[in-house]
């Protein structure tokens, strides 16, 4: 995925950004003009059925030993 890599201890800019957008912590991922939360994407992409996981997880092994 293209991205910008920005260090505010080197970059204004990324300094300015980090002002505007209000980021106290890093990373600080702004994508199309709006701030995302790094560990809320972590939560959504969890699994917390355990019997869906187990499929899942079945279902890649099984692949595997073809």
């Amino acid at each position: 995925m293209p991205h910008i890599v920005k260090l505010l201890e080197e970059d204004p800019e990324a300094q300015q950004l980090a002002q505007q957008f209000d980021i106290r912590s890093s990373p600080g991922i702004i994508v199309n003009g709006q701030v995302v939360n790094p560990y809320q994407m972590i939560e959504n992409c969890q699994i917390k059925d355990r019997v869906k996981a187990r499929r899942l997880l079945e279902d890649l092994l099984n692949e595997e030993n073809k």
